[in-house]
């Protein structure tokens, strides 16, 4: 019944097996991968937040530096109004320290200065009457007293007044603007520290490319540790990371032709040429369905620039077929 049970046929799985057959041939052929021109760039963000706007969708091309996606960033870009207000009130304080009082001040500073002169001799003159009349006996101690005070009192808001009139006409002091500029410099990091953090709230494109897939949508929570929100390229020419195993490696050089198929496209075969040799042996990139394969075996990776890119998308798995015996 055993051996019965082991010659019975199984019936074929449905649907379709996506082994890749690798022809046989006299070059180099291997499985391979279609990628952007550089690879693919996982975009992430550089904080967590909810997602306000996707500026972006897939098949999009965009500029280095162009704006991807922006997370909520409302209470961010009141903090840099404040420290923007905080900049221009030091800014301002800075410049009248630099440059003194306004004409008006200085004016104002002057006549009053004048005016505590005129009272201070008009008190002075009004001791000496007082003085000579209580010689006479026409003045009484207290009058006298009275007076000799008024004079004093007048007298040194005179000098308090002229030393004010003094500070004006000869402006800030030294120590004075340093600690205005000081303002200005703490006011302008204060105000970079509020755009840096706002700026970490925006996804911007390292490189100018193609939007290949757009992961994340408005209203969802980002997090970064969670992976990349967009993935992009530049697939204006678009290029084949191929396997090559080890017994093949020492046939391969750069410039040879190479020819390249997918099931995709049955009838059609792609050309390019070998622009990248790796320097290291590694893992396969491109593994297939067949149970007999194996995994461990050890492969260096060869990129073949394509002639042509009309209908193939990055990620589409190939077969490539580089000639040995051809040079571009």
């Amino acid at each position: 019944d055993d051996v019965a049970a082991a010659r019975k046929e199984l019936p074929a799985a449905p649907g379709r097996d996506d082994r890749i057959a690798i022809p046989e041939t006299r070059g180099v052929a291997g499985n391979g991968i279609v990628e952007p021109a550089d690879r693919e760039t996982k975009v992430a963000g550089q904080a967590p937040g909810r997602i306000a706007l996707v500026h972006v969708k897939e098949g999009d091309q965009v500029e280095a530096g162009q704006l991807l996606l922006e997370l909520e960033a409302a209470t961010e870009r009141a903090s840099l109004a404040a420290a923007e207000a905080d900049l221009s009130a030091a800014d301002a304080e800075l410049s009248r320290t630099l440059h003194g009082r306004i004409r008006q001040d200085i004016d104002a500073a002057e006549a009053e200065a004048d005016a505590a002169k005129a009272r201070s001799e008009l008190s002075r003159g009004a001791l000496e009457r007082i003085s000579k009349l209580a010689e006479g006996g026409a003045a009484t101690p207290d009058e006298l007293d009275r007076a000799r005070r008024s004079a004093e009192a007048e007298d040194m808001s005179f000098k308090a007044a002229d030393a004010r009139r003094s500070a004006a006409l000869a402006g800030s002091r030294r120590e004075d603007v340093q600690a205005a500029r000081a303002r200005v410099l703490g006011a302008q990091a204060r105000r970079d520290q509020a755009k840096a953090v706002l700026e970490r709230l925006s996804i911007r494109a390292p490189i100018a490319g193609e939007i290949l897939s757009v992961k994340v949508r408005a209203g969802e929570y980002y997090n970064p540790g969670a992976g990349e929100a967009v993935v992009m390229g530049d697939t204006r020419v678009l290029r084949v990371r191929m396997d090559v195993e080890e017994r093949d490696i020492g046939k391969l050089r750069k410039g040879l032709r190479a020819s390249i198929t997918a099931d995709a496209f049955p009838d059609q075969t792609f050309s390019g040429r070998v622009v990248e040799i790796g320097r290291r042996m590694g893992r396969k990139n491109i593994r297939t369905d067949d149970p007999v394969e194996r995994i461990d075996t050890k492969i260096l990776e060869v990129v073949i620039e394509l002639d042509q890119r009309e209908g193939l998308l990055t990620g589409l798995r190939v077969v490539s077929v580089v000639d040995d015996k051809s040079l571009n």
